[in-house]
């Protein structure tokens, strides 16, 4: 199984800071792929965009997760947030309902603020003005009780983990992942090799 908090174990900073920005380049696709296998119950729509109507602002969200089960489709819209080093590791594992207070990022307040005041925003998806069923946010890891606890304080339909989405690719030998992995891999030894003349 894999557990990112071993991984970012924190006793080679500089490691992890590198580790850091290497996942935050592909850990999206890390989503998309698991949201393309027949065995997740999720399908992702795309990216939307959230317009706040008091300041005409726009904000694009990372993915709009669809239940594949229901029809009509499900709209989940959905945000990630995967920073495993940053700030000394204090957003790695979500342990509190209290550290998505501390992200000062604008999209992620508009991500928290529409699930209360959805009648501020304004949603289109592929250019459609949808309303969505509720929002989902994907953390790098979590503690169950925690899940629970953040769902209610935040009116959040689902928080996900990338650590349980990762761990749910290698139960299922997705050969997709396997493939987008290996492939990731020849092209760092690529470049290592260059590097190194």
């Amino acid at each position: 199984m894999v557990d990112l908090s071993q991984l970012f174990d924190k006793s080679v900073t500089k490691r992890d800071k590198f580790l850091a920005r290497l996942l935050g380049l592909f850990s999206e696709e890390i989503v998309h792929i698991w949201t393309r296998d027949e065995n997740c119950r999720f399908e992702d729509l795309g990216r939307l965009t959230v317009t706040n109507l008091d300041t005409s602002k726009r904000y694009t969200l990372d993915f709009t997760l669809s239940l594949k089960s229901q029809q009509p489709k499900t709209r989940f819209v959905t945000e990630m947030k995967c920073w495993t080093e940053y700030d000394g590791y204090k957003f790695l594992n979500l342990a509190t309902e209290k550290q998505l207070e501390k992200l000062n990022s604008p999209a992620f307040e508009v991500f928290l603020t529409m699930v209360k005041q959805p009648e501020k925003f304004a949603v289109k998806l592929s250019k459609e003005e949808i309303i969505p069923d509720g929002n989902i946010l994907i953390w790098s890891r979590a503690e169950p009780t925690v899940i629970e606890s953040v769902k209610q304080a935040y009116g959040l339909h689902d928080v996900l983990t990338l650590e349980n989405i990762i761990n749910d690719l290698v139960m299922w030998n997705s050969q997709e992942y396997q493939n987008f992995l290996n492939e990731r891999k020849d092209w760092c030894y690529t470049l290592f090799d260059t590097f190194a003349g």
